[in-house]
Formats: C-alpha cells, sequence, structure tokens
C-alpha cells in the first residue's frame, strides 16, 4: 500500500453492544481526511492562516459507512471494559447486511444468558372430541340406540351409510387422550355412564407360574368404541321394579308408549322385545338416535360430557 492509505490502528472503547455479529461504531479502514481530495467546489472560500504555535488541524470526522472487526488495543492502556459474554453465531457463514439493514440483528442470535427476550412457553394440545362423537355440531353418524343389535354407521354420502370399521373403533375418543370419562344425559341423569381404566397396569396371573418376568400391558386409552358400546348398553339394561315405581302416571303412559313404538319397529324381533321389558332407552321417548357428546358448561376437560339424543333420520339408508 502507498503511504497516503496506509492504516493505523486506532483504539476506541467497547461497550456492552459490540460484538462481532452487529455492526461497530468505529470503522478503521477508513484514511484520514487530510489524504482525500478537496471538498466541493461550490464551497465559499475562506482564508486559512496557520502560525507555528498554533495546534494542528484536527480532521473533521466522517460517518460511519462499513464495519469490520474490533481494532486491538495498545498496550499503554491502563483500563479495559471487559464487554459481555459474546453470544453464539446460529449460522457459521453467510452473506453480509446492506447498508439498508445493517443494525437489525436477529433475537434468536443471542443464547438465552444475554438475550432480554422471554419468549413464552410452548401452547398445550387443544382438547377436541372425535368427529364422530362431537355434538358440536351434528356428527356424521348413524346409531340407533333402541336397536338391540349394536350397529353403529358413519355417513359416506347425503343418506348413504356404512358400518363402522374395527379401524374406526379403536380410535381414540378424545385428544389428548383420556382414561376416565362420565357421560349423563339430561333425560336419563339417574343413570350416568362411567369409563375408567385402571391407572396402574395389570400383570397377567399366570406370570409367577411359569417364573417369568412380564413387562406390564400398556394403558390404553378410551377409544371410539368404548363411548359407543357403554352408551348402547348402558340404555339397553332394563329397568327394574323400583324405577317403574318411582314414575307419576303421566310418565307411565309415555314410556309405554316408547315401549310399544320400539316393539313394533322391528316385527321380526317383536317377541324377543316384548320378553326383555320396557328398558332405559325407553324413557328417552322418540329421540332415541344418537346425536353426539358436549362438554358441560365451564369445563374443558372430559371428566364430565352430556349425550345428545335425537329423532331419527327419515333419508337414512
Amino acid at each position: 500500500m502507498t503511504t497516503p492509505f496506509v492504516y493505523t490502528p486506532v483504539f476506541y472503547q467497547p461497550t456492552p453492544y459490540l460484538d462481532p455479529y452487529t455492526v461497530q461504531t468505529h470503522t478503521p479502514f477508513i484514511p484520514p481526511t487530510a489524504n482525500l481530495a478537496p471538498s466541493a467546489p461550490n464551497t465559499p472560500p475562506r482564508r486559512v492562516v496557520h502560525f507555528e504555535d498554533d495546534c494542528p488541524a484536527v480532521p473533521r470526522p466522517r460517518v460511519v459507512s462499513w464495519h469490520a472487526g474490533m481494532p486491538t488495543p495498545p498496550t499503554s492502556v491502563p483500563f479495559i471494559i471487559t464487554a459481555p459474554p459474546q453470544p453464539v453465531p446460529i449460522y457459521g457463514h453467510g452473506r453480509r447486511h446492506s447498508f439498508g439493514n445493517a443494525n437489525f440483528t436477529h433475537p434468536w442470535a443471542y443464547n438465552a444468558n444475554v438475550s432480554p427476550w422471554v419468549w413464552p412457553s410452548q401452547p398445550l394440545p387443544q382438547a377436541l372430541i372425535h368427529p364422530l362423537l362431537n355434538g358440536e355440531s351434528p356428527p356424521p353418524i348413524l346409531f340407533d340406540l333402541s336397536v338391540s343389535t349394536f350397529s353403529p354407521h358413519k355417513f359416506i354420502s347425503v343418506g348413504q351409510t356404512i358400518a363402522l370399521s374395527r379401524d374406526d373403533l379403536a380410535q381414540p375418543a378424545t385428544h389428548p387422550p383420556t382414561t376416565h370419562m362420565r357421560i349423563t344425559c339430561d333425560a336419563i341423569p339417574q343413570w350416568p355412564i362411567d369409563l375408567q381404566f385402571p391407572s396402574t397396569p395389570s400383570i397377567p396371573t399366570n406370570s409367577l407360574l411359569l417364573q417369568v418376568p412380564v413387562h406390564p400391558q400398556a394403558i390404553t386409552p378410551i377409544t371410539l368404541g368404548d363411548v359407543l358400546t357403554a352408551i348402547h348398553r348402558s340404555l339397553q339394561t332394563q329397568i327394574t321394579h323400583l324405577d317403574w315405581a318411582k314414575l307419576n302416571m303421566s310418565q307411565e303412559m309415555e314410556i309405554s308408549r316408547a315401549y310399544r313404538r320400539r316393539c313394533k319397529t322391528f316385527p321380526s324381533v317383536e317377541q324377543f322385545e316384548a320378553s326383555q321389558g320396557v328398558r332405559r332407552v325407553d324413557y328417552l321417548g322418540k329421540k332415541v338416535c344418537f346425536r353426539g357428546l358436549v362438554r358441560e358448561r365451564g369445563t374443558d376437560g372430559f371428566e364430565n360430557l352430556k349425550l345428545i339424543v335425537g329423532e331419527r333420520p327419515t333419508n337414512a339408508t
């Protein structure tokens, strides 16, 4: 390099905002202003008189135009302010910032000990009910609870249904999965439906006989089939004489009409249905079809759900 452009390092006091990954406050590679070309020709002329005992003229400072690493401080400086721990760069190599974006630094480029940002914790998964069980909107399922056989169907198009497969019935009933649930119906609140799986896994009884260590069985959550089976089994339970004695005259007449209607709807099994007597499903009147489950007001989990029932659709096949 020629003599006017030889770089002379200059020491600057470091600040907490100086690090190899941000813009520096000074640029050491700009030549002194005395070696630059004169100013614009339109500058008004002025007389400059120099005397031997005057202080040398101090060159005017220049605007920062380029950023680089910190210069090495001279050994004559007695005190040096230590900068905070430098962050570890996320990327090993990258393009230099443009002049318009030079002062922008991503907040995640600093480690946890230096960054002032407090990031929010990861939100918990949203509690959801299976689409075939969700009663917030009419679920695409056809499940007549008055039929003695367990035969739930799902809609595939308008007026067309197919039976639920084993894979459908094995899907978890909720997300996140749960192992305990209570289902109640406003029409029959005296008969809640409880689904409770053991909290501790069971061990087969024959493990002691064979003296072979057996790993505990995995706890399976409540599935779609568990919910539908429990509802159907509960509503198909025959009532007791005590239950019938608690009814008033109007309730007895209404339940009796529902019982006869149920027997006449399926003439092939009329005699079998008549021998079974009144069941809990007869308390529902004409609303014998499953319409989904909803959470009780003010609850977010699946511990307490309400059973929604409705009348049979006329266009289902």
